[in-house]
């Protein structure tokens, strides 16, 4: 059962980039960046950050995105 009962992250970061299509999106998972997308869950192109992460880690994601 998702989390999200309307959408994935998959769907919401979707649908926040058609409305919106120059905002970043990070996207978190629990799943190996190999399971997320061997399962076709995100595209390869899109920011992944893996849970566990530190604040570090985050904090060097979102930088990465947005610059």
């Amino acid at each position: 059962m998702p989390v999200r009962p309307e959408m994935n992250g998959r769907e919401l970061g979707d649908a926040l980039a058609r409305s919106y299509p120059n905002i970043p999106v990070l996207y978190v998972s629990g799943f190996s960046a190999d399971e997320v997308f061997a399962r076709g869950l995100l595209e390869d192109t899109r920011t992944l950050v893996r849970k566990p992460f530190t604040g570090g880690s985050l904090a060097m994601a979102v930088k990465a995105l947005v610059d």
